[in-house]
């Protein structure tokens, strides 16, 4: 799974699997983060005001020739 960051709809980056979220989280539960919840990224530390966990076709395929599914959560700071 892969998160990606946003503040004013501005993209701030992106983590790039659970562990590194995990790592930069601060609160009760990271498999679902709750409104006031802090991430460090980059150095600087932003609350959590919107979390959403969505799948959707990525547009690489593997070496399979076959379309990838990559889980993406968004996350909404202050």
């Amino acid at each position: 799974m892969r998160y990606r960051v946003f503040q004013d709809e501005q993209f701030l980056g992106t983590f790039s699997d659970r562990p590194a979220f995990q790592e930069a989280y601060s609160g009760e539960n990271p498999n679902s983060p709750t409104r006031g919840d802090e991430i460090l990224l980059d150095e600087k530390t932003y609350i959590v005001k919107w979390y959403t966990e969505h799948d959707s076709e990525s547009f690489t395929e593997n070496e399979f020739h076959q379309k990838e599914n990559d889980w993406f959560a968004d996350i909404i700071v202050k």
